[in-house]
């Protein structure tokens, strides 16, 4: 998503710039400037915007459509979020209630004829393995395995204070290989090699 693409879908579903900032939990002015710019939005942030657009849009649609609001539905509290079970419990009652409420199942039927909204963003820890780079991953990693294939290999040769250091040099040759290999890759790709 670009900053045009934001600027155009927060138009058409209606919502601020400090709405999308409370939700995303950032400061306005970032959000100022995701729609002034003119490169893709990260993908973590182009996803959850995309979704909550999407449902703002689905969300403005339900509202001018004209069809009356469930009251049993208005009524129920909030959804218990941090508790699983009685989560499960809250949407099995939701969904025995709209099977049988005519305004329900009027709701639902108009629902059926929009656009389906974008999938859910993934979690916080699918979010997080996601923003790792992949040659820090194999950096960090595999001088992990070769600081202990070097105390296997070669520390039994060696003086007991000297057992670290040949664990820790065979992890810096690991580093150093990793690191020359993606200085090559960024020099190679960078000149169309």
């Amino acid at each position: 998503m670009t900053g045009l693409e934001l600027a155009q879908r927060m138009s058409a579903s209606k919502a601020s710039v400090d709405e999308l900032a409370a939700w995303l939990n950032r400061r306005p002015d970032e959000v100022i400037n995701w729609m002034t710019s003119e490169r893709s939005l990260p993908t973590k942030v182009g996803g959850q915007l995309e979704w909550h657009l999407g449902m703002r849009l689905v969300e403005e649609r339900m509202r001018t459509s004209g069809l009356p609001t469930c009251p049993w539905l208005e009524a129920q509290p909030d959804p218990p979020w941090n508790n699983p079970k009685a989560l499960e419990r809250y949407s099995a009652e939701i969904d025995a209630h709209a099977a049988t409420c005519p305004i329900c199942k009027q709701r639902t039927a108009f629902a059926a004829t929009l656009p389906q909204p974008p999938p859910f963003p993934m979690g916080s820890y699918e979010g997080v393995l996601s923003n790792v780079n992949p040659w820090f991953a194999w950096m960090v990693c595999g001088g992990l395995v070769w600081f202990f294939v070097g105390l296997l290999a070669r520390g039994h040769n060696v003086l007991a204070e000297d057992y670290l250091q040949v664990g820790l040099l065979s992890g810096l040759a690991w580093v150093g290989l990793v690191t020359v290999t993606w200085v090559a890759a960024k020099v190679f790709l960078r000149r169309g090699a």
